[in-house]
């Protein structure tokens, strides 16, 4: 019985390697967190089903770096291919989907945990640079205590180099932030909610098209999203290098019609100004 043999990279024409770097292209997973008694889970594919439970769906991108371990010429080589995907990330403003029904009751909670730790994550980044000796008991607290899964904590990680990738953003409601000095940097929240009504079904609906939604979700959900911000406001008076900005809400709702009912979702920008306090 013969042995396999391995293929020999290195051996193929330059062209053909280079082929294989283009090819090398942007994993986009998306994660649907179950604000559960126990925390936020993640729904597994080979788990019952969830559908009709809120979630939070958060969206991880990786890139294939572990090619860079290979050899240096390897690395040389591929490193321009990997640089102009890893481009594409930084330009991705940090996004999250958040049900409707998040908003509410025992999913608050979770939904305004997890964004408390997308702070913390950010106030812990090691661009902040604290003098020798200095701890932040607070975030390192936060840190130890948290029991996010593993893709949870990479998602954090990801948003918090997305957050500094960003460019300075004016933001006209956050005093001295906006600036080059003191940056604002922002996290989009989508709210859908969808309304099984079988009057809906065989309609054409267009986006941005009242078709008898109760107008009540609107003023809630913003009520809602207004009173999450506000602690995440009182969150960070507690840290050093992330300050309130202001939310922005989207001039009007997206409305699609689906085959389950008519979706409605609001969408949100939470902007936080970054300080790099100097000891």
């Amino acid at each position: 019985m013969l042995e396999p043999v391995p293929f020999r990279f290195l051996d193929l024409p330059k062209e053909l390697r280079f082929m294989v770097y283009e090819n090398l292209t942007i994993s986009t997973r998306q994660l649907r967190l179950l604000p559960l008694e126990t925390g936020l889970q993640i729904e597994h594919q080979m788990t019952a089903s969830f559908d009709d439970q809120p979630a939070i769906t958060v969206t991880l991108q990786t890139l294939p770096v572990q090619i860079f371990s290979i050899c240096q010429l390897i690395y040389s080589e591929a490193l321009p291919f990997l640089t102009r995907e890893l481009d594409k990330i930084h330009k991705t403003i940090p996004r999250i989907i958040v049900d409707a029904d998040c908003l509410y009751k025992c999913a608050l909670d979770g939904t305004k945990k997890l964004l408390c730790a997308l702070v913390d994550k950010l106030e812990q980044y090691p661009f902040f640079s604290p003098a020798p000796g200095a701890v932040y008991s607070r975030s390192m607290e936060k840190e130890v205590r948290s029991q996010y899964p593993r893709e949870v904590q990479q998602w954090l990680a990801q948003c918090t180099h997305l957050f500094l990738s960003q460019r300075p953003t004016p933001c006209p409601f956050s005093g001295f932030m906006g600036t080059r000095t003191y940056p604002t940097v922002r996290l989009i929240i989508e709210v859908p909610k969808l309304w099984r009504y079988s009057s809906y079904r065989d309609l054409t609906v267009a986006s941005h098209t009242h078709v008898g939604t109760p107008p009540m979700y609107t003023a809630s959900v913003t009520s809602q999203l207004n009173q999450v911000y506000s602690e995440l406001v009182d969150y960070t008076k507690g840290l050093k290098h992330v300050r309130n900005g202001a939310i922005v809400f989207g001039q009007e709702d997206d409305r699609v019609l689906m085959k389950d009912g008519l979706v409605v979702k609001k969408t949100v920008a939470l902007d936080f100004g970054i300080c790099r306090v100097v000891e």
